[in-house]
């Protein structure tokens, strides 16, 4: 037992302790009541309305199956269940329920085989016990008796099929339960083995029946070795020295049909002692294997192999497997079995995605409530978080109307139909803790928190105990026993297990976010503000591509971040006062529900039709250019597009590859890197289905790839450089590659016979990628050192000793590495670099170098905007997306000599999105401007509607957002968008305060002017509007900022509060000196990035001067 297993029972025996003190109850007494008290917060009437659904939905699949002369052996299943414990509106019929397995069993469904058993276990409950919820005992006469010796010959044969065929966890706990407590149990298992063995040394090679004996018999050697693991003794990954003989079987009843032999040689070899890779760094070599005998396993017909797949690959590949062969995998196995899990792993994966195509709360509510009364697979060990989901879905009102009763109800079903814990359990102590439950009994959050304990399992116990250390340390609580002394324990087991999770690699975004609060506050840790501020950010980093419930974590890290930025303003007391009063008038507990309920809001305007419509016109252009004049760009886009499958398109990866070998070889440079997508490989989990190419192992691929990257590399391609890094990081096969290629050019180098035979330009070459093989080699935590630097530049050097044009853009790549921050990736050595080699096969580069110096500022010279100007256009032309982003903003802001352009941006802008494929190119900058310009500047029919689309795209993939979430809130505010109440706007634009201060001014002063509005009395509030505009007026003149973008809108705004005396006295000569102070911004404004927004305000500002001066004219 290691110091952490040590350190857990300790917290066990401790834990104990405290519940026997404070409620004088036993363990197990303890784990009834805390059930019994679950069953408080359960809504009868919901679950049934899911479960008839499901019950009515099971029922026309079968007859619909029947009608067309098919079988559907899961809804077969899944109805049989229902009888079984008389869910929904069903009666506890065993017959009905036996029927139904087994016309499911006829078609080899391993969980009905299981079920069929536990039906007679439900009949005469053993010592083991039942497993799932026995609604009441059924007398023996409801079901045809069997003989008991026939009855256990039928029980280990259907245990066995279901172990080996679906590896149904609960049906090898029970075959094992018996094997080592029931001598007929041993007796008849035993009898069965040598029956396999005897048949299978007997029968004829072309029986169809053999592949299933190796099958089962590989099973039972894998079975009886772990049967001779003491209890105890397993730890978490229950290693075992399984027999190499098992895995015999196994391939052999994959190669006689079986490809469920497959998936048990890939569980078993993946925890098998003999097998797990504790040495390599990244992916573990055992995690490979599995990953390509699961993939196999599910290609050659095994459905649950599928979700095999995908766990393998969600956890332990992380980055380096796309969301949408995750999605694609999980979506496989739900073809044929409807599981919890496999239905949760749909909906989770939709929930991370960002692809206005895939994504839809709606659709993620129907995978969680089909999963919260579907059966779960057993095939995986994964908890049936559904119900934590839905629970947080109904809590933070995502998709539906936001309701706590429904959210406990959800939680606490999850407590009281499975053995394990989840987050559901706290996030119903939680709701009872905050008082958000009517009526609540803080005992029962306490007996909840502590019920997690018992589980001994850190990630669930860390945050039980952070918010027990809380309770404890309150003192609120000490009529019922609760001392604060006692905070003091509950804070060391939370750092302890979170400061052991971070080290192992195993924390959540949850844990980094409590252990960062704990930091803030000094709670057992020392109290250091730096240490906080840095794992608030890290928390940040899981907003983008994550579910809702790490998002929900990331939002609560923003909003601490911005507590300790202004927590030291002499105005901090007036400005949380304002907040408050405000989440009180919305009724919503606290800030974090705040923005949850404003992504509610927002998601409805992301539309999909939108999307189409700017998209299929770029998409039919590129066709056009197909089938008329197609150049090089042309060819790159439509690889990208059929690759990745977009809109019009499907997956179709040899028609993708043909279109980027025809752009590489009319040298588009980008063409080459993106071919990499198109090869997959067995060890990762790739399907075939999804690629041009597979390669077998891991060695092949990266040596594949690696010729590819340093290809590209060659052709100067800047994505090279993250790439190989970020596959060393992942694949021991890569450091395996790069380090057999650094030996064979260092071989060749060495060679005067090879020097002899090679061309200068090839030599050249070699020195190059040599360097830059040795410069990632070497690149460790974000340093390399001074020796490596030298060699590397020697080596580049002798590459240009043979006039190479390439040393220049490798140089460049040193110093990328070498200058890195994260404050500017690109440093100024390298962009000098870049410059020298720009030609006409270097034009991806002028985008890089454009932006570089747009980003710097310019001076204001000619020639040097010209040239911005021109880089970027020659790029655009080659159809250069990145390019394309920035042109296109220099149109809108009439930089660089060009006069603003406001069409010409959203051609651009929308072209850029478009045909954006790259992680590596950020253009969701362009949202929050092209929703400015649909609302202030079009006058297209549905231009809200876009406007509202782009703003939702923004908000959805950043928590920088202040400024969109303004602009939709004004959409609200002026009743341009479909919305039942205007309360939308209000707490839009207050979520927008509490993430940006630079619009504090402009905030309060648009939430003054709404909730001062009389003709919207549901939301009038004159009292909150006063104070809305002093801090309105407070803000934008005492505002220290340098952004001239930010000082231009709050002098304007200015302008208008003085114009028409909003919280202020009204003063026209005072009005007019902020107008004419804003309309000078105009005159500094030609360089800036995003200066349309001054051209805009500056604009407004001089009409308002015209209209006092006319007014004046007018009154003489």
């Amino acid at each position: 037992m290691d110091l952490d297993d040590q350190w857990l029972v300790s917290q066990y025996e401790c834990f104990e302790k405290e519940i026997a003190d404070l409620w004088q109850l036993s363990q197990d007494e303890f784990r009834d009541q805390v059930t019994e008290i679950a069953k408080n917060y359960l809504r009868p009437e919901i679950s049934n309305e899911l479960y008839n659904h499901a019950i009515e939905k099971c029922q026309q699949c079968i007859e619909s199956a029947v009608s067309a002369n098919h079988s559907n052996p899961h809804a077969h299943f899944q109805l049989g269940y229902y009888y079984q414990f008389g869910h929904g509106n069903l009666k506890v019929d065993l017959n009905k329920a036996k029927y139904h397995y087994e016309q499911a069993i006829q078609h080899h469904h391993y969980a009905a085989m299981y079920q069929i058993c536990s039906i007679y276990d439900q009949l005469t409950p053993e010592v083991n016990g039942n497993h799932d919820v026995n609604n009441s005992i059924i007398p023996q006469s409801t079901i045809e008796k069997i003989d008991p010796s026939k009855l256990l010959s039928m029980k280990i044969k259907m245990l066995i099929k279901a172990a080996a065929n679906g590896l149904h966890e609960k049906a090898i706990r029970d075959l094992r339960f018996h094997y080592l407590q029931h001598h007929e149990w041993t007796s008849a298992i035993d009898h069965f083995k040598a029956q396999f063995e005897e048949q299978i040394e007997t029968a004829a090679s072309k029986d169809t029946n053999i592949g299933e004996i190796y099958n089962n018999l590989g099973f039972l050697e894998c079975f009886l070795e772990w049967c001779q693991v003491v209890e105890g003794d397993e730890g978490d990954e229950a290693l075992v020295d399984f027999p190499q003989q098992a895995y015999d079987y196994f391939l052999k009843a994959g190669e006689l049909g079986i490809p469920s032999g497959y998936m048990n040689y890939a569980f078993y070899r993946g925890y098998d002692i003999n097998c797990v890779d504790h040495e390599t760094d990244g992916i573990k070599n055992n995690y490979m294997i599995m990953a390509k005998y699961y993939l196999k396993a599910a290609q050659n017909g095994c459905a649950i192999s599928w979700q095999k797949l995908y766990d393998v690959l969600k956890v332990e590949f992380k980055s380096s497997t796309s969301k949408r062969n995750l999605l694609q995998y999980a979506q496989n196995g739900l073809k044929y079995y409807r599981f919890s899990d496999i239905l949760f792993s749909v909906a989770n994966t939709i929930m991370t995605q960002n692809d206005v195509e895939v994504a839809s709360f709606s659709q993620v509510i129907r995978y969680l409530e089909e999963a919260v009364v579907a059966c779960h697979s057993y095939a995986t060990d994964n908890l049936r978080n559904e119900f934590l989901y839905l629970g947080f879905m109904y809590e933070q009102g995502l998709g539906v109307q936001r309701d706590n009763a429904k959210a406990a109800h959800f939680y606490a079903w999850s407590i009281t139909t499975q053995s394990e814990s989840t987050l559901a359990v706290c996030r119903l102590a939680k709701l009872i803790e905050k008082r958000q439950l009517d009526p609540h009994d803080i005992t029962h959050a306490v007996k909840f928190y502590e019920s997690t304990m018992l589980l001994i399992k850190q990630d669930i116990t860390s945050y039980a105990q952070y918010r027990l250390g809380n309770m404890f340390r309150s003192g609120q609580y000490k009529t019922i026993g609760m001392q604060p002394d006692m905070a003091e324990y509950h804070y060391d087991g939370t750092s302890n297990a979170m400061i052991s999770l971070m080290l192992s690699g195993k924390a959540t975004v949850a844990h980094i976010y409590h252990l960062a609060k704990m930091h803030a506050i000094g709670c057992m840790v020392d109290p250091v503000v730096e240490k906080a501020i840095s794992l608030y950010r890290n928390t940040l980093a899981y907003f983008q591509d994550s579910d809702y419930l790490d998002r929900f974590y990331a939002i609560k890290a923003r909003l601490q971040l911005e507590g300790i930025k202004i927590c030291n303003r002499l105005d901090y007391k007036e400005e949380t006062c304002l907040l408050q009063d405000e989440l009180a008038s919305l009724k919503l507990p606290s800030p974090s529900k705040l923005l949850m309920n404003t992504v509610d809001i927002v998601h409805k305007y992301q539309l999909l039709n939108i999307e189409l419509n700017y998209r299929q016109p770029i998409y039919d252009k590129l066709l056009h250019e197909l089938n008329s004049q197609p150049n090089a760009s042309t060819y790159y886009h439509l690889g990208n597009l059929y690759f990745r499958g977009k809109t019009f398109q499907h997956y179709e990866p040899a028609l993708a590859m043909e279109y980027l070998n025809k752009a590489h070889k009319m040298n588009y440079p980008l063409a080459k890197f993106d071919m990499l997508y198109l090869y997959g490989c067995k060890e990762k989990g790739d399907d075939d289905s999804l690629f041009y190419k597979i390669t077998e192992s891991a060695e092949e691929s990266a040596e594949v790839e690696l010729s590819i990257i340093l290809d590209a590399a060659y052709q100067c391609d800047r994505r090279a450089l993250p790439f190989i890094r970020k596959r060393l990081e992942l694949f021991h096969a890569w450091k395996i590659a790069v380090a057999n290629i650094i030996k064979r050019h260092k071989n060749d180098l060495a060679s005067e016979d090879k020097i002899k035979s090679t061309s200068p330009a090839n030599l050249a070459r070699l020195y190059l990628e040599l360097g830059f093989l040795i410069m990632v080699q070497n690149f460790d935590k974000d340093h390399i050192s001074e020796n490596i630097i030298s060699e590397v530049k020697t080596l580049f050097e002798k590459a240009d000793s043979y006039n190479s044009k390439n040393v220049d853009f490798f140089t460049g790549q040193l110093y990328e590495l070498v200058d890195f921050s994260e404050q500017n990736s690109i440093s100024h050595r390298a962009i000098t670099c870049y410059e020298r080699i720009l030609d006409v096969n270097n034009l991806h580069l002028f985008s890089v170098i454009a932006k570089y110096y747009a980003n710097e500022g310019s001076d204001g010279n000619h020639h040097h905007n010209h040239n911005i100007f021109d880089l970027l256009r020659q790029s655009h032309q080659l159809g250069f997306t990145d390019a394309t982003g920035q042109l296109s903003m220099i149109y809108l802001d009439g930089r660089c000599g060009i006069a603003q352009n406001v069409e010409r941006f959203i051609q651009l802008a929308e072209a850029t999105l478009a045909t954006s494929y790259n992680s590596d190119v950020d253009n969701a900058y362009l949202y929050h401007h092209l929703a400015f310009t649909y609302y202030h500047y079009s006058h297209v029919s549905d231009r809200f509607k876009r406007a509202a689309h782009f703003c939702a795209l923004d908000i959805n993939q950043q928590l920088n957002s202040g400024r969109t979430r303004c602009l939709i809130a004004k959409m609200l505010e002026k009743r341009c968008l479909s919305s039942d109440s205007v309360m939308d706007a209000i707490k839009v634009y207050v979520s927008a305060l509490y993430l940006n201060d630079d619009l504090s001014g402009y905030i309060h002063y648009r939430l003054g002017k709404l909730r001062s509005n009389l003709k919207e009395i549901e939301i009038y509030n004159l009292s909150l509007a006063k104070k809305h505009f002093l801090r309105a007026y407070h803000y934008m003149t005492s505002a220290k900022t340098t952004d001239l973008i930010n000082k231009c809108r709050d002098m304007y705004h200015l302008g208008r509060m003085f114009q028409y005396g909003y919280g202020i006295d009204r003063c026209i000569t005072t009005a007019k000196e902020w107008y004419q102070k804003c309309l000078a911004c105009k005159q500094n404004c030609a360089n800036i990035f995003g200066c349309h927004h001054i051209i805009y305000y500056a604009g407004k500002a001089e009409k308002q001067l015209d209209n006092i001066e006319q007014n004046t004219l007018g009154h003489r």
